[in-house]
């Protein structure tokens, strides 16, 4: 009896599998004549060119410490310069032209060339503080500077130049060191570079490289400081520099206009009518020059 009892249950078993071959078998055969699309329409696939092919990006779990970006992405994003020097190299350059030269804007968003050089001429000996170094300047400023001088001398309020035309490297080195000054007074870098490029222009980017400013000094002060402006020659200066063309350009109310500290000694010349315009209108020269015309 266990054994018909047995063979029962295995017919059983040998039914339900054969039902369920013919069930895959006739569902498998529906599915491959029904396709999802036609075969016609179907096209190999084609290998991605190099400029079709996408990196595979890795996500950062919210768990996880995001990673630096990379030196690609660094280099791709967008950053407006900071330092002298990026400032400067990023401006455009330009030379002066032969009817606006007087007026010429020499700072730090309007650099020199590289190679820039005005046709110079010595100052006289005498009106140079240390008679043994020759001073240089743009020739055309030379007779305007000499007049000046000599009506000051005139008035028994002798004025001396002490810094005149500097060449690139000459600028180059002294900028140096006024930032290594300020370096080993304590300030971190980035505090050293804005501090020494307020005293001392970044090279390409100083009025002196242009040969129409000058330093000047008196007996009684021969050095380059604030104090300066409580001499009897900067009150001479302050009130008749203008009848030469020449106009202080770094007044002290005008720093972060012209993005030089107050120089009291530092004059530039510009023509007796900018020089007076400039003087009655209380304009720097960045100021000024927008309130003319010009090309």
């Amino acid at each position: 009896m266990k054994v018909i009892k047995m063979r029962k249950q295995f017919s059983h078993i040998v039914f339900f599998v054969q039902l369920s071959l013919c069930c895959l078998m006739s569902f498998g055969c529906s599915y491959r004549l029904q396709p999802l699309l036609p075969v016609s329409s179907l096209q190999q696939p084609t290998k991605p060119s190099a400029s079709q092919m996408v990196q595979p990006t890795i996500l950062t779990l919210p768990s996880q410490t995001p990673t630096e970006p990379s030196q690609e992405m660094q280099e791709d994003t967008a950053r407006a310069p900071s330092s002298p020097a990026e400032i400067a190299d990023s401006a455009v350059k330009s030379t002066p032209d032969s009817e606006n030269w007087n007026i010429h804007l020499v700072n730090l968003h309007h650099p020199l060339p590289d190679d820039y050089l005005p046709d110079l001429a010595p100052v006289p000996v005498v009106f140079a503080i240390d008679q043994a170094t020759t001073y240089y300047l743009d020739f055309r400023v030379i007779d305007a500077l000499q007049e000046m001088l000599s009506s000051s001398a005139e008035a028994s309020l002798p004025i001396y130049v002490t810094s005149a035309f500097r060449t690139r490297s000459y600028q180059q080195t002294l900028y140096e060191n006024e930032v290594q000054y300020y370096r080993n007074q304590g300030y971190s870098e980035e505090e050293a570079i804005v501090l020494g490029g307020s005293y001392v222009a970044y090279p390409g980017t100083s009025e002196h490289q242009l040969g129409l400013a000058v330093d000047l000094v008196s007996p009684d002060h021969y050095w380059l400081d604030e104090s300066f402006e409580q001499t009897m020659a900067f009150a001479w200066l302050t009130e008749h520099a203008m009848e030469y063309g020449f106009v202080l350009r770094y007044p002290k109310d005008k720093t972060e206009l012209t993005g030089i500290a107050y120089e009291p000694w530092h004059y530039r010349y510009v023509g007796p009518n900018h020089a007076l315009s400039m003087k009655e209108l209380s304009l720097c020269l960045e100021e000024y020059l927008e309130t003319l015309d010009l090309p």
